[in-house]
């Protein structure tokens, strides 16, 4: 499956976008408190925010592929939109509500209904990074 629906987007993509600005903020939280060593877990979850990024390019480039893009032009719309600031926040709006293309494309079939096991990666996307670091924090 090379193309995504929105559906599909909203869960890999979105949420761990979120998930991984989410873990920043956190970590800038960690390294400026100063509370006790919990500091020396910013890099990993630094490393965890960077696998959201990463899920979240692999979701722009498979939804770019839905509404009929090529793989450079999704990519060069996220790091634009990215660097100007809150423009990502329209380019992932544009992406999330902009209907794919009905049929057939370049990129096969249209991406099939979200699965159990989709609605189910999702929420491990959710939950597995915040364990991950709250067990981190703990250990450190």
């Amino acid at each position: 499956m090379l193309r995504s629906s929105r559906l599909h987007f909203l869960l890999l993509g979105v949420i761990p976008a979120l998930n991984a600005l989410a873990l920043l903020l956190y970590g800038l939280h960690l390294a400026t408190s100063g509370s006790g060593g919990t500091e020396r877990a910013v890099p990993l979850l630094l490393v965890l925010a960077a696998a959201g990024g990463l899920a979240l390019c692999v979701a722009v480039v498979r939804r770019g592929r839905d509404l009929g893009w090529k793989t450079w032009g999704s990519l060069a719309g996220l790091v634009l939109s990215a660097g100007l600031g809150p423009l990502i926040l329209l380019y992932l709006g544009y992406l999330l509500f902009k209907s794919g293309q009905p049929g057939d494309n370049a990129w096969g079939p249209p991406a099939p209904a979200v699965t159990l096991a989709v609605w189910l990666w999702a929420l491990v996307a959710l939950v597995l990074p915040w364990f991950v670091a709250v067990m981190a924090a703990r250990l450190m």
